[in-house]
């Protein structure tokens, strides 16, 4: 029987199409231009000062 996880990343694509990772590591300036956040979103989604986020 599969797992919830075998379910959740089963449509998840092993190929990086959108070139988001370098070497296994995420490019998150790339990911940033990709969803097109603001220094705002940014600052709230991970809970820090605005003047923190470059």
């Amino acid at each position: 029987m599969p797992t919830v996880e075998q379910d959740l990343f089963s449509t998840v694509p092993k190929k990086d199409y959108l070139d988001f990772f370098e070497k296994e590591k995420p490019q998150y300036n790339k990911i940033v231009d990709f969803l097109e956040f603001k220094k705002e979103d940014i600052s709230k989604a991970v809970g820090v000062p605005l003047s923190s986020v470059r």
